[in-house]
Formats: structure tokens, sequence, C-alpha cells
């Protein structure tokens, strides 16, 4: 095998590693959305490795949930300040809140319990993702709200087939289009996944819808 060979097979091995990093990363910040979780690198580590080869899921995660053994290498925490805490970064982030208005608006927050401070959550981040949203693809969402059963609730079925943004083509939406957009374009690829939720994404990736 020449010089060049080897050089090309290292770095098509270190993108695909790469690409699945990203994956995992994009799951677990939904992971430590839905579960009381400790946000740690070894908690990360544990959940990996559980998961290895495969990408973290959420699916993956439950049945490690399920796991007494598995699940007590886990440092399960309260999760409501770090909730509280990324809903007011959001907020700020957007840029039409005094710093009056968040501390009113985090105290109220506290008075709330972790399954509504969730709730809050997940429409605050729902409203920034749709915001960057064009009108089309809004009316694509109800649309699909209103016609089809949901795989996963709160986001609309992943389509088969999509016209990539820039493009008048339409192109199969699969595992291999999905790699290679997280190697090429990973903004899109997130978009993506704020849109479908990581699951989704994940699951169409493993050829599982």
């Amino acid at each position: 095998m020449s010089s060049y060979q080897e050089d090309l097979e290292k770095r098509e091995a270190a993108l695909v590693e790469q690409q699945l990093e990203n994956t995992n990363q994009l799951v677990w910040t939904q992971i430590l959305r839905l579960y009381p979780l400790a946000d740690h690198q070894a908690n990360y580590k544990a959940v990996k490795e559980y998961c290895d080869p495969l990408p973290i899921s959420v699916s993956a995660f439950r049945m490690l949930m399920d796991n007494p053994q598995a699940a007590a290498t886990l440092d399960l925490a309260d999760d409501s300040q770090r909730t509280i805490s990324e809903i007011i970064r959001l907020l700020r982030e957007h840029g039409k809140y005094t710093e009056h208005d968040l501390k009113t608006h985090e105290k109220k927050l506290r008075t709330m319990t972790r399954e509504a401070q969730r709730a809050r959550l997940a429409e605050v981040r729902s409203k920034q993702a749709q915001a960057k949203l064009s009108v089309p693809e809004l009316k694509q969402i109800v649309r699909e709200g209103t016609t089809q059963t949901r795989r996963y609730p709160g986001y609309p079925n992943l389509p088969d087939m999509l016209v990539p943004p820039g493009q008048v083509q339409a192109v199969k939406c699969d595992a291999a289009y999905l790699l290679g957009l997280a190697k090429n374009d990973f903004y899109e690829y997130k978009r993506m996944v704020a849109r479908f939720s990581a699951e989704q994404i994940t699951a169409r990736q493993r050829g599982e819808i």
C-alpha cells in the first residue's frame, strides 16, 4: 500500500470517527435535556461505552437505565439548576430580554416543578429552532403534523426525499446523505437535528426508519 493510500485511509477513518462524535454529542445534549443526569465526562464516557460501537441514542440510554448494574455507574443528579441556567442562557442570547426580565423569569422558574421547567426549556428551544426555518419549512411542519402520525412526538417525520438549501433537485435523505452532511456542512446537520430530533436522525443513519 502506498503512503498516499495510507494517508487517505487515515483521513477517512478520522472523518468517520468525527462524524460519530458529532452525532454522540448532539444526542448527549438531548439526553441531558430529558433526564436528571450530571453533565460531565465520566457520565458521557459510560453512556458512550454502553452504546459502542453504535452511536449514542435516547432509546439505548433508556435501556441502560433499565439495567441496574449499568445505571449504577452513572452520576444522577437534580438537574433543576442546569435547566434553569440553560433557559436563561437561551433567552439572553435571543436579545429581547433585559436583565431585569431575566431575573424575574428565573425567580418564576424556581417555583416550577422539574417537569414544568423541562417543558419550558423545550418550548424555548423549539421556538428558537423554528425562528431559523423558512416559511415553506414551517408550513411543511404544520402539514406533517396534521396529516401524519409522528414517529417522534413533538417532531415532524423525517422525509425520504428533500431539497437541500440552495438546490432545486430533491435528493434521497438516507444514511449516506446525512453522514455526508455532518462531514461537509455541520451547521445544516445541526439544523436538521433541531428540527427532526437527534433520535430520529440517528435512526435514519442506522437504517431503522
